[in-house]
């Protein structure tokens, strides 16, 4: 946690011991004839029966925490856009401020305020991006899942989640990762540099994904 929060400070210097970013995904499901669930699955500001996961993304591009299958009328909003936390929890979550929000009289602590404010809102862009890896990498997401499996549902979720840090970590390529967690001068900096004066075969060995290349195997020759 403490690397997380040091990359997070070199990043945005008034932000001191975040170590990841959180945000709510609601999916679609399908409509139950039971009418306590049906209830409870209905969000009344989207108007569509849904379910509710909170998500935390470390900077690396993974999950590092993950609360799932919730109703999707417990809407997110308490946790990350209004947090209104036991006492446990109070000061941990920071969110931008909301419009007409109260500023300090004094003009210093006004502008310290907003300063503050604006670097949480660029702060809060890879949940964004973390939410937008999962959902364009698993289709199935985009689809209403079965309301009346739950543990279908809950094995879906927990297989996609875990599928997104597989491929984080084995193939690398992720927006929150490229941003928070470059190497700077690295070899692969140095191979995107050189790429325009580079041979089609070196390309091939220094690609990062070419393990998971399907080659043709060259049939024996007859003579």
């Amino acid at each position: 946690m403490e690397f997380y929060s040091e990359k997070i400070s070199a990043c945005h210097p008034s932000i001191a011991g975040a170590f990841g970013f959180l945000d709510g995904l609601s999916l679609p499901v399908s409509t139950s004839s039971n009418p306590e669930i049906e209830q409870a699955t209905y969000n009344g500001w989207l108007h569509l029966h849904r379910i509710t996961n909170v998500i935390v993304f470390a900077l690396d591009g993974c999950i590092l925490s993950a609360r799932i299958n919730a109703p999707g009328s417990w809407h997110n909003a308490p946790d990350t856009a209004f947090p209104r936390t036991s006492e446990e929890l109070a000061g941990k979550i920071k969110t931008p401020l909301k419009d007409r929000a109260a500023l300090g009289n004094d003009p210093v602590q006004a502008d310290e305020q907003l300063a503050y404010s604006n670097t949480i809102t660029s702060a809060r862009q890879p949940a964004e991006w973390g939410m937008r890896a999962l959902q364009g990498a698993y289709g199935r997401l985009r689809m209403p899942l079965d309301i009346t499996n739950p543990i279908g549902r809950w094995v879906l979720l927990d297989t996609c989640f875990r599928l997104h840090n597989l491929r984080t970590r084995l193939i690398g390529i992720n927006q929150i990762r490229s941003v928070y967690m470059r190497k700077w001068g690295s070899k692969d900096d140095h191979f995107i540099h050189n790429l325009h004066s580079m041979m089609f075969s070196d390309i091939r060995n220094n690609d990062r994904v070419k393990c998971f290349y399907l080659e043709l195997a060259l049939a024996p020759s007859r003579t």
